[in-house]
């Protein structure tokens, strides 16, 4: 598989190049993209993965291709991410209209845990606000690619990991 890091404006910052193994159905992945690549070129995000291509091992045909695969939360070129509680509601909230969530149920139980970790962190309670992301995280993991889709899953968790190194 392969796919580019792009700026905004459609600037080129980095590439990403590996192999993965994936089985029949759907499969979650993840690509890291060194901030040294990212850093120098002064663009500011939210950054896109685009074109991604996923290929066969066997040969160079291509199985997968998406113009847009990724958008990532903001980010300042200094590294700075600017993921708040607000935004991880609207991010749910999203995933929800999109259907990337099946139900109201299973959206009130993760906003009830963001909003518990909110309210810790606004009496100071930093640890507990922590532990009740990481409780979010793993209703995620647990729900990813059944009540809540694979993608959406990877994207809130990614939004809840950044929040979480706020506190």
């Amino acid at each position: 598989m392969n796919a580019r890091l792009v700026a905004p404006d459609g600037t080129g910052i980095t590439k990403f190049a590996a192999t993965r193994a994936f089985v029949s159905g759907n499969n979650a992945f993840s690509m890291t993209f060194p901030w040294s690549a990212i850093s120098p070129m002064g663009k500011d995000g939210p950054y896109f993965l685009d074109d991604l291509s996923i290929y066969r091992a066997a040969n160079s045909d291509e199985v997968g291709f998406l113009v847009r695969a990724y958008k990532t939360a903001p980010y300042d070129s200094t590294g700075a991410t600017f993921m708040t509680f607000p935004r991880l509601r609207k991010m749910l909230l999203d995933a929800r209209t999109s259907g990337a969530i099946d139900s109201d149920g299973l959206l009130e139980s993760l906003e009830a845990k963001v909003d518990a970790a909110e309210a810790s962190f606004g009496r100071g309670q930093s640890e507990t606000a922590k532990n009740q992301l990481e409780a979010f995280r793993n209703e995620l993991a647990a729900q990813s690619g059944k009540g809540v889709s694979s993608l959406a899953a990877v994207q809130l968790d990614h939004a809840a990991e950044l929040l979480e190194k706020r506190l």
